[in-house]
């Protein structure tokens, strides 16, 4: 996964809803600087904060994801490419898997 792609998506979707590092670290109990450090590509969010981090910037976790299996190129070759993708992870067993996990009870339904 390439999280330069990752923070560079992260960052776009956050200017785009026109909110600061600081609105998303509030709405995910993390600090503007992890923020700011996922936005430069240094580290990625802990996977259990997908959920919410999806919600707060209005993309899919498919989305996030996606966004660290490019390899650069063009906007449009990058739109091209992700019309052909199949979704990897499906949102709704992700949060189920990670309520399992909080809950330190994960298994098979």
């Amino acid at each position: 996964m390439n999280i330069i792609n990752v923070g560079s998506f992260l960052k776009r979707c956050r200017k785009n809803l026109g909110v600061t590092q600081g609105y998303v670290a509030e709405h995910l109990n993390v600090s503007a600087q992890a923020v700011s450090k996922w936005e430069r590509g240094e580290n990625l969010p802990d996977v259990a904060l997908f959920p919410a981090l999806s919600r707060v910037l209005q993309v899919s976790i498919n989305d996030i994801l996606q966004a660290g299996t490019h390899e650069g190129g063009s906007d449009d070759q990058n739109a091209q490419t992700d019309e052909l993708r199949t979704p990897i992870v499906n949102q709704d067993a992700f949060e189920k898997i990670l309520a399992r996990v909080g809950a330190g009870c994960l298994v098979a339904d």
